[in-house]
């Protein structure tokens, strides 16, 4: 029982990192730079390290082995991205990467007007047992 409830717990530390990273990913990508308020959530991050131990304990791998997998994984997913420019993950998710063309941009500390480069971003849309998972 106990291990169960490690299991579930990484799980939703899992969970809550990815929307957390993707919302702050949204917000420098469409806003052009980091907040510069304070924003207080509470918010439950899970490691990289946490991760491998839970896929290790998932799939009964080891910890090394599990590393490799899980870098193997997001080495995959990047590469798909800059061969193909979509990787879809049914149910879970799809990472998608987009053309964003350079636009004029205002400057938050000195007002000013300023050129923001043409660059790819990448974004991820939830699958469907994703986003009832997390409810």
């Amino acid at each position: 029982m106990e291990t169960l409830d490690k299991k579930s717990a990484y799980f939703k530390r899992f969970f809550a990192f990815f929307v957390a990273f993707f919302e702050l990913i949204w917000y420098i990508l469409y806003v052009g730079y980091m907040p510069t308020r304070k924003i207080y959530v509470e918010v439950i991050i899970m490691s990289k390290n946490e991760l491998v131990e839970f896929i290790a304990a998932e799939a009964d791998l080891s910890k090394a082995a599990a590393g490799k997998a899980l870098d193997a994984m997001l080495k995959g997913i990047e590469t798909g991205l800059k061969k193909d420019g979509k990787v879809a993950l049914v149910g879970f998710g799809t990472f998608s990467s987009k053309r964003r063309e350079g636009r004029e941009g205002i400057n938050p500390l000195t007002k000013e007007p300023m050129k923001i480069p043409a660059k790819n971003v990448v974004s991820f849309k939830a699958g469907s047992k994703l986003k009832d998972s997390v409810n």
